[in-house]
Order: C-alpha cells, then structure tokens, then sequence
C-alpha cells in the first residue's frame, strides 16, 4: 500500500484496550468468544442467517490452534471494508495476546459503523477529509 493509499485509512473508533467500558460485550467476548465472532463476522457480512457458520468456525479453529489465523483474516476483511488502520501482523498479535479485546473492539465498530451506514452517512468507504464522523452525529448547529 503506497503513502497515497495509507493518508486515506481512518484510526478505530474504539481503542483496542477500550473493551471495559462495554461491559457486557467485553462478559459475552471473554465468557462466549464464539457468539461474540459468529456475531461479529455474520454483521460484517450483512448476512444474519451465517452467524452459526461463524460461531462454529470459531470454536472449531481453537480446537486445531487457528484461532489467531482466523481472527486475523477476517479482522483484515473488516479493517479494508471500513478503510481501517492497521496491519495483518498487528491482527494477529491482537488475536494472539488477547482475543477479548480484539473482539470487543470488532463488534463496537462494527456497531458504530453499521449504524452511520443505516443513517446514510457512511457506506463502506473513508469519510471525505474534509467532513468527520463526528460531525455527523453532532448534526448542525
């Protein structure tokens, strides 16, 4: 990706150490990390009627020792969707040190996210630089 490309990404709405002030989602990601992802990856999708695929893959993948694989891939799927900052080595890292987090951190900007896209405000692309995703919210004076 050249320096063009890397100006346009935007930084994560929520921070990946953040997963404490989301109580409940950071009890369901550490207490039931497969709901979490199956959750997760079938709202990436747009596709609800997957997330049972999602949830199986998941528990699946910590049986033969792929969690960080998998959540590494699909993490890189949602950072290019959303034109999110980051690297494929940081995913890994992220899902290898502490999943809980990682999956906390996905299902809050994919929340935030898909709720600027219901809005008409974001659809899969990076803002303009000139507008913010907070300007959107606030609304105008």
């Amino acid at each position: 990706m050249n320096s063009m490309q890397d100006n346009r990404l935007q930084e994560w709405r929520f921070g990946f150490f953040d997963c404490f002030s989301d109580c409940e989602t950071c009890c369901v990601s550490l207490c039931c990390p497969c709901h979490q992802y199956g959750w997760n990856m079938a709202a990436l999708d747009g596709e609800e009627e997957n997330y049972l695929k999602h949830c199986l893959s998941f528990w699946f993948s910590g049986f033969v020792r792929a969690t960080c694989f998998l959540g590494c891939i699909r993490r890189d799927q949602m950072r290019q969707k959303y034109a999110l900052q980051g690297h494929p080595v940081t995913d890994f890292l992220a899902y290898l040190c502490c999943p809980c987090c990682a999956l906390t951190q996905e299902a809050r900007e994919i929340r935030f996210r898909e709720n600027l896209v219901q809005q008409g405000i974001f659809a899969s692309a990076p803002l303009p630089p000139t507008q913010t995703v907070q300007d959107h919210v606030d609304g105008p004076l």
